[in-house]
């Protein structure tokens, strides 16, 4: 149950001792604390502050690898890491032009870079060990000669200017400068434009931002994420994308519960998703919690918001 809140700095909950699920949650008490990234939460769990910190890269748990009394426990899946613009609005909705910018981004040196080449390229917005994946799926290849002459059949010839905007994330803000480099070799200018982070996702979907690196965690059914970014009534869809023949797949998908009436519905959908690119994707990412020895019970679920009333500590 909710119990305090410090603006800025923690919110605390205690056991719900009426909680639906006999017996838990096992905690009395948790506080969750707000801290300034990554780095300060893995100092505080070294010297004992902290008991988990989640959303770790591969870069911010080298330190805490072999780490006695700390164990780490990596996301099954990976959050989907992307890009997206607003297709009906200039410049993007040109397709030749969204085209040059999915062959000029090198999402392999991305994953290398970010990841330390640990996470998986990502073909569409469905891993692999999802049912509704699509084996066959294959995103636009890194191509800057191609790139170069998509550009000129756009109009662009010369190039042009576009703004990138990121949060004030340190995975995102890095992700936009390599696409920043890797855009400039094919004579696309990238002007980064910084969002604080609590006003970010808020602007993206007041359709303030054109351009940005975009993340999504899965859902335990696919109608639970595609049908929201995808379909042209979808809540989250800030891509404006609108596509007669996704929304119709869309709306088969979540007519019927057989598994396999539905796995060529959405494997469909989600080629045409990638052909019309109002996301490119990225990467599947990898992701860590950094747990105490004395905390047990963890246990990941495909939207990675961490669940905490099945944890319990030992002395």
């Amino acid at each position: 149950m909710f119990k305090e809140w410090v603006r800025g700095s923690q919110i605390a909950v205690e056991r719900n001792p009426n909680y639906w699920e006999a017996g838990k949650p096992y905690l009395d008490r948790i506080v969750l604390r707000d801290i300034a990234g990554a780095v300060v939460g893995v100092q505080r769990l070294l010297t004992g502050e902290l008991d988990y910190v989640a959303e770790l890269s591969p870069q911010d748990v080298r330190q805490l690898e072999g780490r006695r009394g700390i164990h780490l426990d990596p996301t099954p899946t990976g959050r989907w890491i992307s890009m997206q613009w607003q297709v009906d609005k200039p410049p993007f909705n040109n397709e030749k032009l969204r085209q040059a910018i999915a062959h000029a981004i090198d999402r392999k040196r991305i994953n290398d870079i970010i990841n330390d080449g640990k996470g998986v390229i990502a073909e569409g917005p469905t891993p692999k060990a999802l049912w509704w994946f699509n084996p066959d799926l294959k995103s636009y290849a890194h191509d800057p000669a191609k790139a170069k002459a998509l550009l000129a059949e756009a109009g662009y010839p010369n190039g042009l200017e576009i703004g990138l905007s990121h949060p004030n994330t340190a995975s995102l803000q890095q992700i936009n400068q390599i696409v920043q480099e890797q855009l400039k070799a094919v004579g696309v200018t990238v002007k980064l434009e910084p969002v604080a982070q609590s006003e970010w996702y808020s602007r993206v979907v007041q359709q303030q931002i054109n351009f940005t690196a975009m993340r999504w965690t899965q859902r335990p059914d696919p109608d639970g994420l595609l049908y929201l970014l995808f379909h042209s009534k979808g809540a989250g869809n800030s891509t404006n994308y609108k596509s007669a023949e996704v929304d119709a797949l869309l709306d088969k998908g979540r007519s019927t519960l057989d598994v396999e009436a539905r796995k060529p519905i959405y494997r469909q959908a989600q080629a045409a998703m990638t052909r019309d690119l109002p996301y490119l994707p990225l990467y599947f990412s990898v992701e860590y919690a950094a747990i105490r020895d004395m905390v047990q019970g963890h246990a990941w679920i495909p939207d990675e918001i961490p669940r905490f009333r099945g944890l319990w500590k030992t002395k």
